[in-house]
């Protein structure tokens, strides 16, 4: 399946292979929604939350953009359970990013939770 092969590599050396996995998965919450939410959230979302935190800046805003395409169509009921967690790391990183890619899709993920 599509989304097994994009989550092995999450973590793959190469920064553009991290950032195109992460832009796959955005695109996939976007024409699958809301099955692949419902069906994929446990999986997804830990991923998502540890990508923003990637050294490389433009994989991170990625992993963010990622998790407005994928919390946009998420339940309200499993976005709850998820948002504390979510909300700390935006948070952190808006106060302590200077890249304004991340700045901006900062704010966007916190308006989604």
């Amino acid at each position: 399946e599509m989304a097994k092969l994009l989550l092995a590599h999450m973590d793959h050396p190469h920064p553009r292979v991290r950032y195109t996995a992460l832009h796959a998965l955005g695109q996939m919450a976007n024409d699958q929604a809301p099955h692949f939410q419902d069906a994929w959230h446990k999986t997804v979302m830990p991923v998502l939350l540890q990508k923003m935190d990637d050294p490389i800046d433009r994989v991170a805003s990625m992993a963010m953009s990622a998790f407005v395409s994928f919390g946009e169509e998420l339940e309200n009921a499993l976005m709850i359970q998820y948002a504390s967690g979510f909300m700390n790391k935006l948070v952190g990183r808006l106060q302590t990013s200077k890249h304004r890619m991340v700045q901006e899709e900062s704010i966007t993920s916190i308006a989604v939770i």
